[in-house]
């Protein structure tokens, strides 16, 4: 019980994404208008993303309202009320827009970070890099595999990151999966162990496309 709410923490932590390239550029009009995707239960849709997933069975969809506390710790937030009860998402720098684990242990998990750049020019190159740092600056030990690019997900290109997170002595594998979107950065990552591999595959092909 002891590890796996240990191991449950890690991925916790490992889920919070750092702004790239936030305050960054100038702000310009994209001629893809982004609409937040929506969460039903266990299933996840974005026609902005033209991206469809159902949870598998045995898995867990974190609901807007948890997601949302995530972005309770980036400075950029912005409300449509001035209650400060409504994320006004098309403006926000970061947004989560989805977040589902396996519901005993936590992985394999994945998780959709989408981050507005603001107007500046950034090739994926350059995100792929500067995701390097921030991961590293993390608290977390990380080594760096292959970067993989055209890798096909859901009938869109992704360039691939592999990657390995150590904490407390503990190893958990990720693959973040990048691509521009109208004007925005999408990074999906999945996080798995050894012995989740497959089971990390299956999560995957639960993508599927919007249309």
């Amino acid at each position: 019980m002891k590890k796996s709410k240990m191991r449950a923490s890690i991925l916790v932590m490992m889920l919070v994404v750092v702004t790239m390239f936030s305050g960054c550029g100038s702000k310009k009009s994209n001629k893809k208008e982004y609409v937040k995707g929506t969460i039903d239960g266990n299933t996840y849709e974005s026609e902005f993303l033209n991206l469809k997933f159902t949870a598998p069975e045995g898995y867990t969809m974190l609901t807007q309202d948890v997601m949302d506390q995530y972005a309770q710790f980036s400075s950029e937030i912005i409300y449509k009320d001035k209650d400060q009860t409504q994320i006004d998402y098309a403006k926000a720098v970061t947004v989560y827009e989805m977040m589902v684990q396996e519901s005993t242990s936590g992985a394999p998990n994945v998780n959709i970070v989408l981050e507005n750049l603001l107007g500046k020019e950034v090739s994926i190159t350059d995100y792929v890099e500067v995701s390097k740092q921030q991961l590293q600056a993390s608290g977390i030990e990380y080594t760096f595999g292959e970067t993989t690019e055209d890798v096909e997900l859901a009938g869109e290109k992704y360039t691939v990151l592999d990657c390995v997170g150590t904490y407390s002595g503990q190893e958990l594998q990720q693959q973040l999966y990048i691509r521009k979107v109208g004007g925005r950065m999408m990074l999906l990552t999945v996080t798995y162990t050894e012995d989740t591999a497959e089971a990390k595959d299956a999560l995957l092909a639960s993508f599927t496309e919007y249309k």
